[in-house]
């Protein structure tokens, strides 16, 4: 785990895709480092056999083009996380980004990593996000319990970070 100083891009969980959109950079070329925390396989294709098999399939070439761009829009909703320089708003930003990608919308919900790669992942140290969470839970704006959160009012929760409440989809 890093120590809050460097910034974690993702956490890849098995079968996910590794730098899919260089395939077509020219120069080829992957800018960032990957660690590895646990035994994991990859398997790795030249993108000139990608090319090849793209070039000749315009299906596959357009089921290419939809996956990118919801994948280009998937990363620039998740760079908001971490631009914001109040650790707090990180937070509850991406507890809102968790609830909204839930299909029922419930307030009470998992997180799909423990809360130390949480932290990780919000370029925070593991001690910061806990006091956070004691801190909005003090507020009684949220409970949690092994890695199980509660909102219990999400405008107050929002206006106690200064976020606007409509980060949180509660249209059902």
């Amino acid at each position: 785990m890093s120590n809050g100083d460097e910034k974690l891009f993702k956490t890849f969980y098995s079968g996910e895709l590794i730098d899919e959109m260089t395939i077509f950079t020219e120069p080829c070329y992957y800018s960032m480092t990957a660690k590895v925390d646990e035994e994991s396989t990859i398997i790795s294709f030249s993108n000139i056999v990608i090319k090849d098999i793209v070039f000749k399939s315009p299906i596959l070439s357009m089921q290419i083009i939809i996956f990118m761009s919801n994948r280009i829009q998937d990363l620039l909703s998740k760079q908001t996380f971490v631009t914001p320089d109040n650790e707090s708003q990180r937070v509850v930003m991406r507890l809102s980004e968790i609830y909204n990608d839930q299909k029922n919308k419930s307030s009470l919900f998992s997180l799909p990593m423990s809360k130390d790669a949480l932290a990780e992942q919000l370029s925070m140290r593991p001690e910061n996000f806990s006091k956070i969470i004691n801190n909005l839970k003090n507020q009684q704006v949220l409970d949690e319990k092994n890695n199980r959160f509660l909102i219990k009012d999400i405008p107050l929760l929002c206006q106690s970070v200064g976020l606007p409440i409509d980060i949180f989809n509660t249209s059902k």
